[in-house]
């Protein structure tokens, strides 16, 4: 299915922060000719912008609030195209480090008032955007516009008996016997973001699902204690986790006294679980726990180990509370045309499930024997079967047998 994009969703840009939103720049100074200020703000403006040199520049732009870019496009100037960008990537700051969300190396040579788009993908919505420019085909880096899109929602009802109505599909409970924290690979990927106190080991160790490699942390002491904490894509109920730890030194393992935190912003946390005494052993110690919340971030803060406050995890799981599966049905959005915010809420993503046919055969049924209707001197027998044709449709064969 074809995407439809937003209108751009940056303001025109007046100055670095109005009308609203922020423009920063880094890596070069702009360009100051002939009493005019090729400032990076006029990328989202009407005025020109230019780098002082072609060394690389990077402009970012960040919303009020987080959004999923997918599109951008850039445009050249009317009289310096001979100065756009060669190579560049478009990056999202995720808090902590830029992810590159696009990489352009090498780009054909511009033309005058030249725009280009580009479609990116991207599942995150981040509040900060990039375009980190590399070099140019000229001595300087020039554009003369930039914009971002995101992606609008492509939303569906049945109408049925003077009903606007949605298709709810059967969502699967809930099952506690399995770890929600993917396998790990970075702080960041595949899914979540992992953070802790310090790492002298990296922090994504503890959910890499290989008990031989861990985070550690040996710089922490009781006023500056460690902590390691996995934030999901989306809040969860979590009400058992498991640790496992090994060696520091000697026979001293690197998990004795923790607490359990929940939050929902990273600032203000829950205390749902507290362990004074986890055994100075290698084997994965199960903690159950009563807890009904959300949370999206899950923190483990630490006391003291078998080793002062150093701390060692090599295994850190996470289960979600059981829940039952939530049959299929139907509901009734409106009984007018819905408005485009109920079709943007509540709308059906997508309808192929709903008229993908599938061929059934079905089991034998027992037929009524009718042989009432029959006039006077008919002979024969007469059989009679409903059949509901609102669930099936388009029949290809029917046949009888009479035992």
């Amino acid at each position: 299915m074809e995407k439809i994009y937003t209108e751009n969703l940056i303001p025109l840009m007046t100055s670095y922060t109005t009308p609203f939103g922020k423009v920063d720049y880094g890596g070069d100074a702009y360009l100051v000719y002939g009493g005019y200020n090729y400032e990076p703000y006029h990328l989202f403006g009407t005025g020109q912008f230019s780098s002082a040199s072609s060394k690389g520049i990077w402009v970012s732009y960040e919303f009020e609030k987080p959004e999923r870019i997918v599109k951008y496009t850039l445009r050249t100037h009317s009289w310096l195209y001979e100065r756009s960008p060669k190579s560049w990537t478009f990056d999202a700051w995720d808090g902590t480090q830029w992810i590159v969300l696009d990489t352009r190396d090498n780009q054909p040579q511009w033309t005058n008032t030249d725009k280009r788009e580009y479609e990116i993908k991207n599942s995150y919505y981040y509040k900060k955007y990039r375009i980190n420019l590399k070099n140019s085909w000229g001595s300087y880096i020039h554009l003369s516009r930039m914009e971002m899109m995101g992606e609008l929602p492509n939303k569906s009802f049945i109408l049925h008996e003077g009903e606007y109505k949605k298709f709810n599909p059967k969502i699967l409970g809930k099952d506690p016997k399995i770890d929600v924290v993917p396998k790990m690979t970075s702080d960041t990927s595949p899914l979540g973001k992992v953070t802790a106190r310090g790492a002298y080991n990296p922090a994504w160790q503890a959910f890499d699902k290989d008990s031989s490699t861990y985070w550690y942390d040996n710089g922490s002491s009781a006023s500056n204690p460690s902590w390691l904490q996995y934030e999901f894509d989306s809040p969860k109920i979590i009400n058992k986790i498991a640790l496992d730890s090994l060696i520091i030194t000697g026979s001293a393992y690197g998990i004795k006294e923790f607490t359990l935190l929940g939050s929902n912003d990273g600032l203000n946390y829950d205390s749902l679980l507290s362990v004074d005494n986890h055994p100075n052993r290698s084997t994965k110690e199960t903690y159950q726990f009563n807890n009904k919340n959300e949370y999206l971030i899950y923190k483990l803060k630490f006391g003291l180990s078998y080793h002062n406050y150093y701390t060692l995890v090599s295994s850190f799981e996470m289960y979600e509370m059981a829940t039952p599966n939530t049959p299929a049905f139907w509901s009734t959005i409106s009984t007018t045309v819905p408005t485009s915010n109920q079709f943007i809420e509540k709308g059906i993503d997508s309808l192929f499930p709903l008229l993908n046919r599938t061929l059934t055969q079905l089991e034998p049924f027992p037929m009524i024997q009718r042989n009432d209707i029959l006039v006077s001197g008919e002979v024969g027998k007469v059989f009679s079967k409903t059949i509901d044709l609102k669930k099936y449709f388009d029949i290809r064969s029917i046949r009888t047998e009479v035992k």
